[in-house]
């Protein structure tokens, strides 16, 4: 996870100064979970409970609020990155195909909140410009 963010912040640190946005996301809670996921041979709810973890759930909804939480933190440290937080943007089970990649309706409902966060930025600039 750590390595990860490594690299996320060194992106972020080459986009400096481009005058561009940047829009960071994590993942929502996955409401299906699947065996076997686009033939990779399993999901991580399959691997999470094949090494023994009791809630598999549990284990996965630990890790995206701390992939998010990191996200959140390294947005705050820059004025042109905005962290959107997509948890619970799906409510049913009928919104995923498998537990990492939501159905068309699903994809309705995370880029409105792309769209929302969009308008937000861009409002906040016009206000932010008038003020000058």
């Amino acid at each position: 996870n750590e390595i990860v963010l490594f690299y996320y912040e060194q992106a972020l640190r080459d986009l400096e100064g481009m005058g561009a946005d940047i829009i960071l996301h994590g993942y929502d809670y996955p409401r299906k979970y699947d065996k076997s996921i686009l033939n990779f041979g399993g999901s991580l709810y399959y691997a999470i409970k094949k090494r023994g973890y009791p809630n598999p759930p549990l284990v996965i909804k630990e890790l995206i609020d701390l992939f998010n939480d990191r996200l959140s933190s390294l947005a705050d440290r820059y004025s042109y990155v905005h962290y959107l937080d997509l948890r619970n943007t799906l409510k049913s089970r009928e919104e995923w195909i498998n537990e990492f990649h939501p159905n068309n309706d699903g994809f309705l409902r995370i880029s409105t909140k792309f769209r929302n966060k969009i308008e937000e930025i861009l409002s906040n600039k016009a206000n932010s410009h008038d003020q000058m």
